[in-house]
């Protein structure tokens, strides 16, 4: 919250949050304004006694979910953005689990939303959960005492685990995990306050909340957001708000990259400048190589550089990203003996007639980012393995959550790991990687493919 406070004052009139809807902005704060509206909403907040519990929050697309987060924050609660996302029909169903998990004191929604949900929104208000319309409880801020800045130690946001794999738990990120995250990633993008965003990814993501949200507003600069499903119908929209608004940075999972190539065989290139965009972000899902090559070379016609190209490993309990990059360099594509990884060993393949076939080609996603920490770890004996050696990827850092949300036991199976030398906490994850020096000796760390 002092960073927002901060730009407030020293720069009131600068653009903080634009939503655009493909056709030009529809709506706009600055930072000055930004520093209103959360402080109107905050008075509104504080008679309900939130702070240090779950406020849930569900939002469509649009700047008011900025401005109720930010709110929330401010109060010193707990942030839970809820993910309205499936079929009609299936999304309380999606709901119901997240919420029986965080019991929030609150549920805080916008006018769309509460006719969407009104149902269920009822139902939470007759357990005794508070239940406020963002339009309703906001006033003019002019005259409200917030409660002191958080502590690091604080929780900010639970922030919920997709569940496609078991049920979803909500990462504990406290007001330090953010502040550290935000830090490593102002220093390996290259960032500063002209360092300006378009983002679609949604806000209730990790890579939507704290990428593409937290990341400008950290910096003091602009975020231009859009609705996801604008980017799914139009998926050039998101090139030409780059070019409409010069963005430095912009990115999100793999399969944006493939649905822009794809859109631009069947309706050809948009009349749009790319060469403003010098961080393009790519993680959230696996990098596939044959679409980062076939991007760079459908839009270098339009001033697309191909070390733009930003590959990123992250996850939910990292608070958003822990290797990445480097920048300004071109991506590293490794072909990999797909035998020999079936048997634990990073083995680059040989050129060789016939081998293509039993060869992979991986992208690398960079190197570990300042203040954390990756090891490479054989799960059954607890030590660190030997370069090129597949294992379990294990991270530390103080961007690490501190564990899930009212549950112990899992909290403990992944935020608890020790080495067999009994160091440690480490968060432990089914997730395989290695670590490959030969592809990354010139910038001096190993990059994890």
């Amino acid at each position: 919250m002092e960073c927002l406070w901060a730009h407030a004052i020293a720069r009131p009139d600068h653009p903080a949050f634009i939503f655009d809807d493909g056709t030009g902005p529809v709506d706009r704060l600055t930072y000055g304004q930004l520093a209103q509206r959360v402080r109107g909403v905050a008075a509104g907040l504080l008679p309900l006694g939130l702070e240090g519990k779950p406020v849930a929050l569900l939002f469509g697309p649009g700047l008011d979910f900025v401005v109720a987060f930010l709110a929330t924050l401010a109060v010193g609660a707990i942030a839970v953005p809820l993910a309205p996302v499936g079929r009609r029909r299936e999304r309380v169903a999606n709901l119901l689990p997240i919420l029986a998990d965080c019991d929030p004191a609150a549920l805080l929604l916008d006018a769309v939303m509460a006719e969407q949900y009104g149902e269920l929104a009822d139902g939470l208000a007759a357990r005794g959960v508070a239940f406020a319309r963002l339009a309703e409880i906001e006033g003019d801020g002019s005259v409200v005492s917030l409660p002191p800045s958080p502590m690091e130690s604080q929780l900010a946001v639970l922030q919920y685990t997709s569940g496609s794999t078991s049920q979803p738990k909500g990462v504990m990120i406290t007001h330090g995990n953010i502040m550290a995250n935000q830090r490593m990633i102002q220093r390996s993008f290259g960032h500063d306050q002209r360092s300006d965003f378009v983002g679609w990814a949604p806000h209730f993501h990790d890579q939507g909340l704290f990428g593409n949200i937290l990341q400008p507003l950290y910096l003091g600069a602009t975020c231009v957001l859009t609705a996801p499903a604008i980017f799914v119908r139009h998926p050039l929209v998101w090139l030409e708000l780059i070019d409409r608004y010069r963005a430095h940075t912009s990115g999100g999972p793999n399969f944006a990259f493939e649905l822009c190539v794809e859109q631009a065989a069947l309706r050809g290139l948009p009349d749009v400048d790319l060469s403003c965009w010098r961080v393009a972000f790519n993680g959230a899902e696996p990098i596939r190589v044959r679409s980062v090559q076939r991007f760079a070379e459908t839009f270098a016609p339009l001033g697309f550089r191909s070390d733009a190209f930003f590959p990123c490993f992250g996850l939910a309990e990292s608070t958003v990203v822990t290797a990445c990059g480097p920048r300004d360099t071109q991506p590293v594509f490794r072909k990999f003996d797909s035998r020999a990884l079936g048997e634990g060993r990073a083995v680059v393949a040989d050129d060789e007639a016939g081998a293509e076939e039993q060869s992979v080609l991986l992208a690398c996603c960079g190197p570990i980012m300042e203040e954390s920490e990756l090891l490479i770890i054989d799960p059954q004996s607890g030590e660190a393995m030997a370069e090129g050696a597949v294992g379990e990827v294990w991270l530390a850092g103080p961007h690490i959550g501190t564990g899930y949300w009212r549950n112990s036991e899992a909290s403990r199976e992944t935020f608890g790991a020790s080495l067999a030398d009994g160091s440690g906490p480490f968060c432990e994850r089914a997730i395989w990687g290695f670590c490959s020096p030969r592809v990354c000796s010139s910038w001096g760390a190993s990059r994890i493919c």
